[in-house]
């Protein structure tokens, strides 16, 4: 990817590259950028086999950041400023980061990882030792710094996904891989010089990866949506049609959302992934966009590994397509043998794209990346754990997962590590998380079910606090469950499949108090409408009830109408507790 943006940079170094949150860049503002930062890091000491944090969010600056870490020789690790300072920090102990990259808004997340680059700050301040500012000697230094060679099979990034332990699992993944994962896409998208990619994903999952660098190298130009237009479909509507969008990947929800704000199109080609595509999105899309892209693809073998070109004959199940070139998928049983074309076995991937292996995880790497047997001229595969199976034309269904992995909202999460977190507060014995289907929730929604300790009382806002200090906002349930005796098996396992619904179950634990004012009240009601969820308390969160881009946008709506209060979502989003958000209201200036 270094040589190949060099090639880039010396041929059009005038070419805008990249634009979001009022910064604009062209290829030469990224290469001199990028070479700053490796440089710093150089002059540091960072180098091969090295990993740097890059805490950012979705920005014009991140193509910088990214190939300016990989320019150094040393690998980036995405950080996610939002999550919790605790995650923050086991991420980066795991990663064994030996250095920052960053925005100055976010030195405070940084969880002193030193030295600590600033991407939006002159070279003369941009950076801090560990003994303070970088002084002037010191940037000196950076200038003289000579840049190791970057080989094929050097790390490039590790990404971190949710893990069955309790631990999060940084997945790395080699230059060769990267490169192959974004330039393989080539043959999806068909790069045109005047695309024009609006990217949505965040910087800590890979697909982002695809929106910043294929663009990048292909004479496209990346647009970045804030985090505040991705949420909220009305402003994401107007920036889709404002930047004169060609190309957007997302997952079905958020194309969901654009579709209720009214979106009418056009595209020339729109990705969906990450989650479950149904008909009529698909026939949605169909009818606004000239190709529409059904992909899959695991972190562990490099953004994607399938893709499928919906047609108006899906009319079912919407496949996730053939292997994407230098990709080989097997179907295999448990035997780890071939199943029959049509059988349903469990997804192997194999090809240039497979990654490395999970960092400082040898056990684990060894169980999930594998060479076959009798077949090891192959090379290695990735045992994905989803299940599915080959049709006669040679494209993929997909059938769920083998294990208890699930997705929710285009997440990828283990059940298992939210559990070991609940075990890890002193007030509960023992805990069971599973997806569940809620009312007024679009998709699955986590449910913890938990037994309190030595008979005592469990605080579901307590339990929900504490997990929110440690886990990812999408990893934290949507309702807590109390169970006195867990339903058991034969062979006297739990059994999840005999845990009471949440919504009638009387174990159903309230997570807080009653709503006290007038607008608390009223804004109570209509929480308990869309989300069709009750009792709703005063520091219940919208989001973690189940909320999503498409109920927010229903409940401003009947706020503006039944409360008379020109509300936002962006409202809703800086103000997602009921209280805060009654608070806000109550300043709020009457509907014109």
């Amino acid at each position: 990817m270094v040589d190949l943006f060099a090639e880039v940079a010396e041929q059009a170094p005038d070419r805008m590259a990249v634009e979001g949150g009022g910064i604009r860049m062209t290829v030469g503002d990224i290469d001199r950028a990028s070479a700053r930062i490796a440089a710093e890091l150089a002059a540091a000491g960072v180098g091969n086999g090295d990993a740097v944090a890059v805490v950012a969010d979705r920005s014009a600056y991140l193509p910088a950041a990214l190939l300016g870490v990989m320019r150094s020789g040393a690998a980036f690790v995405p950080v996610d400023p939002d999550y919790p300072a605790q995650r923050r920090a086991l991420m980066l102990q795991d990663a064994r980061a030996r250095a920052t990259v960053t925005l100055s808004q976010f030195l405070a997340q940084v969880d002193h990882t030193r030295p600590v680059i600033l991407l939006d700050t002159p070279p003369t301040d941009a950076s801090h030792t560990p003994d303070g500012p970088r002084t002037s000697d010191d940037t000196s230094r950076a200038s003289r710094a000579v840049l190791p060679a970057v080989r094929p099979a050097d790390l490039a990034y590790a990404m971190y996904t949710s893990g069955s332990t309790g631990r999060p699992k940084g997945v790395e993944i080699s230059h060769q891989a990267f490169a192959k994962g974004v330039l393989v896409m080539a043959s999806v998208v068909n790069p045109q010089p005047d695309d024009v990619w609006l990217s949505v994903t965040s910087p800590s999952f890979d697909p982002s990866l695809l929106d910043l660098f294929l663009p990048l190298l292909t004479q496209g130009r990346i647009v970045i949506a804030g985090n505040e237009r991705v949420v909220a479909g009305d402003a994401l509507h107007a920036l889709l049609v404002g930047s004169r969008a060609t190309v957007m990947q997302a997952t079905p929800l958020t194309w969901r959302m654009l579709l209720a704000d009214g979106w009418a199109g056009r595209l020339r080609l729109a990705l969906c992934a990450g989650e479950v595509m149904h008909p009529t999105l698909a026939r949605a899309l169909g009818e606004r966009c000239g190709e529409v892209w059904n992909a899959y693809g695991p972190t562990e073998t490099t953004i994607y590994a399938t893709a499928h070109r919906v047609g108006p004959v899906d009319a079912g199940s919407i496949p996730v397509g053939p292997p994407l070139p230098d990709t080989d998928v097997r179907i295999l049983g448990e035997d780890v043998a071939p199943v029959a074309r049509g059988e349903i076995g469990e997804l192997w991937i194999g090809g240039t794209g497979v990654g490395a292996g999970y960092r400082g995880r040898e056990d684990l790497t060894a169980d999930r990346f594998r060479t076959l047997p009798g077949d090891r001229s192959a090379g290695r595969f990735y045992r994905t754990g989803d299940l599915g199976r080959q049709l006669a034309d040679g494209t993929i269904e997909l059938f769920g997962r083998a294990d208890d992995q699930v997705k929710i909202r285009g997440h990828r999460i283990e059940p298992g590590e939210v559990e070991n977190q609940l075990l890890a507060h002193p007030g509960v014995e023992s805990a069971v998380v599973v997806p569940r289907s809620l009312p007024g929730a679009a998709g699955l929604q986590l449910v913890a079910y938990v037994r309190p300790a030595h008979g005592g009382e469990i605080s579901a806002r307590g339990l929900l606090d504490f997990l929110a200090e440690r886990l990812p906002k999408y990893m934290v349930p949507s309702a807590v469950v109390e169970v006195a005796q867990w339903p058991r098996t034969a062979t006297y396992k739990i059994d999840r499949n005999r845990l009471p619904d949440p919504g009638t179950a009387p174990g159903h634990i309230p997570a807080g108090s009653a709503p006290g004012t007038p607008t608390e009240r009223a804004l109570a009601q209509l929480w308990e409408s869309v989300l069709e969820h009750r009792p709703v308390s005063r520091e219940d969160d919208f989001f973690a009830l189940g909320g999503h881009s498409l109920l927010s946008m229903q409940l401003i709506a009947r706020i503006r109408e039944e409360m008379g209060v020109a509300a936002t979502v962006r409202d809703l989003i800086s103000a997602p507790v009921l209280a805060d958000l009654a608070e806000r209201i109550d300043h709020t200036p009457p509907t014109p």
